[in-house]
């Protein structure tokens, strides 16, 4: 089961032989005798959260707060969403922690290089002649992940969970 999670992300042996580890360290931790298809899914659980924790650390503030803005309309069915959309509440989010409220394409960039880093996924729509071309946005890792990753990572965005 490690090799076959490990064959459709990235083919690594060692991204294999790290996900058993895990997983045996979890059985062992239980006192079980042999590790199971729940010790290996919760080991990849637990690796992908470090991941998504250690990529959140490194963003600069701006770049979580426009996360963060996305999880919001996320978590209120409003994704996918045009960049327009994730500005606009980038706006309140950032008036909320009283921090300089940067221009849209810096936003854009931030956008893209969050879809780079794989937490923002895009479709590319086109309303023909009159409507144009336009992407819509939305969350490309679970929801949960992003929220326990973005309350750890900066106190300032944190606190924009409690508001």
């Amino acid at each position: 089961m490690c090799s076959a999670f490990s064959a459709q992300e990235s083919g690594s042996a060692r991204q294999a032989l790290k996900l058993l580890y895990k997983a045996g360290d979890l059985a062992r931790t239980r006192d079980d005798s042999e590790v199971g298809e729940s010790h290996v899914r919760e080991a990849r659980d637990l690796i992908e959260k470090g991941k998504v924790q250690d990529e959140l650390e490194s963003l600069p503030t701006q770049s979580q707060l426009t996360l963060f803005s996305l999880l919001q309309l996320e978590a209120e069915g409003k994704t996918p969403c045009k960049r327009s959309d994730i500005y606009e509440r980038y706006q309140l989010v950032a008036n909320l922690i009283d921090t300089d409220i940067v221009s849209d394409r810096t936003i854009h960039d931030r956008i893209s290089q969050l879809r780079l880093k794989g937490f923002i996924k895009h479709d590319e729509r086109n309303d023909g002649i009159h409507g144009g071309s336009y992407y819509l946005y939305s969350l490309d890792i679970r929801q949960e992940i992003v929220e326990n990753a973005l309350q750890q990572s900066n106190a300032r965005v944190s606190d924009l969970f409690d508001a």
